[in-house]
């Protein structure tokens, strides 16, 4: 059987009668095998990205309090270690291919609160209008090409993602005691995640 006769079956896969090289996703095992190498990719991506902005964003924005300077750099430790371990399990292969990729998915959603918490370390201490490109934006729509998975679980972890935004800045608000941002200015932060995610 060619290769092509193997992708076909794979993604019209009938119970009982499917190729062993088939996965619960419809997508061949060397196409997921694939896709779990480029998450670790990812993983080790996103630490070191990480790492990159938040040093550069201080040495541009010494504005902050010694809370917040607290919280942004436990973000991205946590960040970082997580990223680091998600490279390692996937590199390791030692959960099964679906496994995963659905720990992919909860990665996707754990990073972007740290990008959250990193991000309003700034915003919370700021008039100055918000502009730039949104940091979870941009990762909620890379993510969703690098790991393939179901259009339901692709949403719900896009969604996910997007609510960490609010989380992240009830949790500095309540830490740091400072006011929440009005209505105006918390629609210029968190719309374009929110369309990033649809």
């Amino acid at each position: 059987m060619s290769n092509a006769e193997k992708e076909v079956n794979a993604r019209v896969c009938v119970p009982g009668r499917c190729e062993p090289h088939t996965t619960n996703l419809g997508l061949p095992s060397d196409v997921m095998d694939k896709a779990i190498t480029r998450l670790g990719w990812l993983g080790l991506l996103f630490a070191a990205t990480l790492q990159l902005v938040h040093w550069t964003r201080i040495s541009f924005t010494p504005f902050e309090t010694a809370g917040g300077m607290q919280i942004a750099n436990e973000a991205v430790i946590a960040g970082t270690v997580l990223g680091i371990a998600i490279c390692a399990l996937a590199w390791t292969r030692k959960l099964p291919q679906r496994v995963m990729l659905d720990s992919g998915l909860l990665f996707q959603v754990a990073a972007s609160f740290c990008i959250a918490v990193v991000e309003f370390r700034i915003r919370m201490h700021t008039d100055e209008p918000i502009v730039g490109v949104s940091g979870m934006a941009l990762w909620i729509t890379f993510f969703v090409l690098v790991v393939p998975t179901t259009p339901g679980k692709a949403a719900l972890a896009a969604f996910g993602s997007v609510l960490m935004g609010p989380l992240a800045m009830l949790f500095f608000a309540a830490v740091e005691r400072v006011p929440l941002p009005g209505q105006g200015t918390m629609l210029s932060i968190f719309l374009p995640d929110l369309l990033s995610a649809a």
